[in-house]
């Protein structure tokens, strides 16, 4: 059996938000050209990463950033990462984190599903 603090680490690892979250589901499910996904999901993830916390702390941000970092997946799978890897914490500090993440994805692969057209 995996440790604890394994498991929670694997929980909140940085590609966390994009591949288990349905970003990229609901991305491949909108567009008809499978390269356009892969695209669009260079440039979110780079405009995702720098409001994230993991480069610069929130709390520098100016207040619209600051707002923007809130509605950020990635910041709060950097935020566990710092908690898990900085302050040696178990689940009971990523807990919040983690029903955030597990949020997201819940809404966006709903979105996904609402979005998908069968064809045959």
């Amino acid at each position: 059996m995996w440790p604890p603090k394994v498991m929670a680490m694997a929980s909140a690892r940085p590609g966390a938000p994009d591949e288990n979250s349905g970003c990229g589901t609901t991305q491949a499910v909108i567009t008809t050209d499978p390269l356009v996904p892969r695209a669009a999901f260079g440039v979110l993830n780079t405009l995702l990463f720098f409001p994230s916390g993991a480069i610069y702390p929130i709390e520098g941000f100016p207040v619209w950033l600051r707002w923007i970092s809130y509605v950020d997946p990635f910041t709060y799978a950097v935020h566990a990462l710092k908690a898990l890897l900085l302050k040696n914490t178990g689940f009971a500090g990523i807990y919040s984190d983690v029903f955030i993440l597990a949020g997201f994805s819940i809404v966006l692969v709903s979105l996904s599903v609402a979005f998908f057209k069968r064809e045959i």
